[in-house]
């Protein structure tokens, strides 16, 4: 059985994260495409990049539910991808699908080298209207394919390539050309940088980390915990 020992570390340094989200675009699905460090004097540090006015909400389920869970992950953790198929698969069962709940979804990306366009996915899929598809999508993808054939080394090798983020897209997108297009760009970075700040002021520690309601819960947990404080926060509109 698949088993996760820990909990991925956050190593949050700004000039690591912009390396991520500003490396060059792997287009071949085989290879890795290993980024030189260069000009960082020339790139905007995250608090001058981020735009916080006109980033979007991620949002799986009804956005007007009443209680709102959110996630910071990234998407080559296996701790956050164990979250989605165990607590994730049964918050979404109890609580989401009748529109007591949501989970907005931000982007922490810090681990492997494709961390940064597959979080940059979230919002080139945002804009198709099909994010919880590619959320859902990404994650299952690497869960089948490697996570549970025990290969935890996965989250450090270049995986989620542009070709590949298509592929695994293909049947959901109204306009697959505008889908490469903003991988490819680098606009979005905006909205992870946000997301970035945000999870840094509200005190994430690791991935998977949430926040219910100014509650932190940090790594995948269980199911019960998730229960205790959504039945707390729903107690409080009704």
């Amino acid at each position: 059985m698949f088993k996760l020992v820990s909990i991925t570390a956050v190593v949050l340094g700004s000039l690591f994260v912009l390396f991520l989200l500003t490396a060059p675009t792997s287009q071949d699905t085989n290879t890795s495409n290993v980024p030189t460090v260069n000009n960082l004097d020339d790139r905007p540090s995250i608090e001058e990049n981020a735009d916080f006015d006109n980033k979007p909400s991620l949002i799986i389920g009804d956005p007007s539910a009443p209680v709102t869970l959110v996630e910071y992950g990234d998407f080559k953790c296996p701790a956050c991808n164990q979250f989605h198929h165990q607590a994730g698969a049964q918050i979404r069962e109890e609580y989401i699908k009748d529109g007591r709940v949501n989970i907005e979804f931000r982007n922490y990306p810090f681990i492997g080298p494709d961390s940064g366009i597959a979080a940059r996915g979230t919002y080139c899929a945002n804009d198709q209207g099909v994010f919880t598809e590619y959320h859902d999508k990404v994650y299952e993808y690497l869960w089948d394919t490697y996570y549970t054939q025990d290969d935890l080394q996965a989250e450090f090798r270049d995986i989620l390539t542009l070709n590949r983020l298509q592929e695994l897209m293909a049947s959901d997108l109204s306009d697959p050309a505008l889908f490469e297009e903003c991988l490819s760009t680098t606009d979005y970075n905006r909205f992870i940088d946000a997301d970035l700040l945000l999870g840094a002021d509200e005190g994430v520690a690791g991935t998977p980390g949430f926040t219910i309601n100014g509650r932190n819960i940090n790594g995948p947990s269980n199911f019960n915990t998730f229960k205790t404080l959504f039945d707390i926060e729903l107690e409080k509109v009704q």
